[in-house]
């Protein structure tokens, strides 16, 4: 009698254990931080201005529940981190000004040095860097770097991805 009274109430707790491990999978498999951006990048060239310019153009799509810090807000020592561009090579290409989001959303968040403003992108990025290239240089590289966060846990991961961009 006893191990029948122990399986009314086993088999219950078993089959409710099951359920939420198939549940906390799926919800830990989109806060992992792997594929958070899918990247692309093409260059622009620029009409005005001085000297061979073009407009780097950096499109990430962010994966659903995900947010990636913009470029355009001060760092404090415990909240988000800005993205920023940065270029590589010795071929001379110079950045002209900060990366320019485009529609950027804002947002406001607590620390212990108090509160602080950021902006940040849902869905879809895009920065773009100008940048002065000298005559001859056919491709620019560098590196984004960044903070990405699941917005449902809070977990973040700091993002770093290499570009190249091909110049016509």
């Amino acid at each position: 009698m006893k191990t029948l009274r122990k399986a009314r109430w086993t088999v219950p707790v078993w089959l409710a254990l099951l359920c939420w491990s198939f549940g906390t999978a799926s919800s830990q498999e989109a806060e992992r931080g792997d594929n958070v951006l899918q990247w692309t990048w093409h260059a622009e060239p620029v009409t005005s201005g001085t000297g061979n310019e073009v407009d780097l153009v950096l499109e990430a799509g962010i994966r659903n529940g995900w947010i990636l810090y913009s470029s355009d807000f001060a760092p404090t020592d415990f909240g988000p981190r800005p993205a920023r561009i940065a270029l590589e090579g010795t071929d001379g290409s110079v950045a002209v000004g900060d990366p320019h989001p485009v529609g950027a959303n804002r947002g406001t968040g607590k620390d212990i040095d108090g509160e602080f403003s950021y902006t940040y992108f849902s869905k879809q990025a895009t920065f773009r860097q100008r940048v002065r290239v000298p005559e001859g240089v056919r491709v620019v590289a560098g590196v984004v770097n960044g903070q990405a966060c699941f917005q449902q846990s809070g977990l973040c991961t700091l993002v770093k991805q290499a570009f190249s961009v091909p110049l016509q």
